[in-house]
């Protein structure tokens, strides 16, 4: 199997060596999938997976190569509330929509 050095392949990495905080251990967790309506390149939302994976309860922020403007999201439902989860991309002007909450 070989390994891209795309900064999305990163972000996948860093995801899944990511401890799970203990608070969380037990809780509800259930995924949404954002809509971004504006275009993003891989450093884009190589930076918006980071910064929704700061999120307190955010387990995890992916995309499809090739399809940068959904946004799937891991979260424990106790912890935040998925309408919190778009504070990040609205705050850097983007316009965006919960799909599947």
């Amino acid at each position: 199997m070989t390994m891209t050095t795309s900064n999305s392949t990163h972000a996948k990495a860093d995801i899944a060596e990511k401890q799970i905080p203990e608070a969380i251990m037990g809780q509800y967790l259930t995924n949404v999938v954002i809509h971004v309506n504006e275009a993003l390149d891989e450093a884009g939302v190589f930076g918006l997976e980071q910064e929704l994976c700061a999120h307190n309860g955010v387990i995890s922020a992916t995309h499809q190569p090739g399809r940068n403007h959904l946004l799937i999201v891991v979260y424990a439902a106790d912890a935040i509330c998925s309408a919190n989860l778009l504070t990040p991309l609205k705050a850097r002007g983007f316009h965006a929509q919960l799909i599947g909450f």
